[in-house]
């Protein structure tokens, strides 16, 4: 039985203890404060009714196609599930240009659009982009920016601005301008493996009835006492095997799987080797801010643009997106609900029930290489690396990766075969892995 530390409690960190416990080995888990899930956030809101409602601030949806490898964790741990119909909707210069794509008609929700030249031409070009861009996966030797190809292309600015940019925010939340920094192929395939490029047969999206602390709770559950609130501050390789640092005392383990962001990693490490830094630190992070709030002003200004996802233009460049709660998790509107990241203007203060920040990874030609080395950092001296960072930056790669890392330091693989979309169980395999690097061995 090998007796393994994971730094970090987010999906991949859970994932990776959930199946190194299923398969028999020991876990402590450093989660670096209470709130355990990282972007798995449930917040209790009191309703009009006066009854608490949970609430998601950060992970609310997946789909079955898209998220292969959590789908069939739900369906393991017998979480309840319910649909989520899924709409998006823009609003930009403060109402002067909306609409929204849940239909036909919700397109011209704006009656001025109808007349619009440059309207017209964002439709026409998001036929063409969703026809005509799958076409750049096949393309082993063009290899251009998000920019460069839809220039190159002769995409038109209303298309990018009123809905390339928006679309990319709603993914990923990353500003308009770092995402035309974005490798055109990241980008596509992304889209692709959620069914943002097609008119039908698009995925069906879910919600977590109850909030994602119900997965969390079944996740954790053979494993809860070994999660520690204290975070982990160091480190160390010996001969021996590897140390954790925390509270000023260290500890011996048999394996450490970093399951952080690849900067936070990087600072752990106390004698980084060239490769770790070369690879960890070529992954830039932007910081958001996600409020919970019941103020309607930072939601389209047309009733018919309202949406489940709502975009908003920031006046800072920002990527700003306000979710429609209760449209997402069939909550009751006398309660209204939402979860707006980066909002271009604040919430009442009397409206303002929770908020805080997070980093996401910023993709461009540096860090999509580096991630292709990770797997060359592998198992070194007992250290592991896992994270959304490995793949997309979605809950899919966070989970997908810390399960890999699992099946390699247990040597079993996970309980079911899945045919994987993501970059993330690639990206984190071991390259030329010793066997007697294997924790289990």
């Amino acid at each position: 039985m090998a007796d393994v530390a994971i730094i970090g409690s987010g999906i991949a960190g859970l994932g990776c203890a959930w199946w190194l416990t299923e398969c028999g080995h020991q876990v402590t888990v450093y989660a670096g404060g209470d709130q355990v899930g990282g972007h798995a956030r449930t917040v209790l809101a009191r309703t009009i009714q006066g009854t608490d409602v949970a609430v998601e601030t950060a992970f609310s949806v997946y789909n079955e196609r898209s998220y292969p490898n959590f789908d069939r964790l739900m369906k393991q741990l017998d979480v309840p599930v319910q649909r989520a119909p899924m709409s998006f909707g823009v609003s930009l210069y403060d109402g002067k240009i909306e609409y929204s794509g849940h239909s036909i008609f919700s397109l011209f929700t704006q009656k001025s659009l109808l007349v619009a030249p440059e309207h017209w031409r964002m439709i026409k070009d998001i036929l063409r982009f969703n026809k005509q861009a799958p076409q750049i996966l096949t393309q082993t030797n063009y290899n251009p920016t998000l920019l460069e190809y839809l220039e190159g292309n002769g995409y038109s600015d209303g298309f990018v601005s009123r809905y390339l940019a928006p679309l990319g925010a709603a993914v990923w939340s990353v500003a308009p301008a770092l995402l035309m920094q974005c490798p055109a192929k990241h980008f596509i395939r992304l889209c692709q493996n959620n069914g943002l490029l097609q008119l039908h047969d698009r995925p069906h999206w879910l919600s977590i009835t109850g909030g994602s602390q119900e997965y969390i709770k079944r996740l954790t559950a053979k494993f809860a006492d070994r999660i520690v609130p204290q975070a982990a501050t160091r480190v160390k390789r010996t001969k021996a095997g590897p140390l954790v640092e925390s509270n000023g005392t260290y500890k011996a383990y048999d394996a450490v799987v970093l399951a952080c962001t690849a900067a936070d990693a990087l600072s752990l490490l106390i004698d980084p080797s060239e490769n770790e830094q070369a690879v960890l630190g070529a992954f830039r992070y932007e910081q958001n801010t996600a409020v919970l709030h019941q103020d309607d002003a930072l939601m389209p200004l047309r009733g018919g643009a309202w949406s489940s996802w709502n975009y908003l233009s920031h006046p800072d460049g920002k990527a700003a997106m306000t979710y429609w709660m209760n449209n997402l998790l069939d909550i009751d509107d006398a309660t209204p609900l939402f979860v707006t990241i980066n909002p271009p203007s604040r919430p009442k203060a009397e409206l303002t029930l929770s908020s805080y920040s997070f980093n996401q990874p910023v993709y461009d030609d540096v860090s999509l290489a580096a991630q292709t080395y990770v797997g060359h950092l592998q198992g070194q001296g007992g250290i592991w690396f896992c994270g959304a960072w490995t793949g997309y930056g979605l809950h899919e790669d966070g989970l997908t990766s810390g399960l890999t890392v699992a099946e390699y330091l247990t040597g079993q693989a996970r309980p079911w075969t899945v045919t994987e979309v993501s970059n993330a169980s690639y990206n984190v395999q071991p390259a030329n892995l010793p066997a007697d690097q294997t924790a289990a061995a």
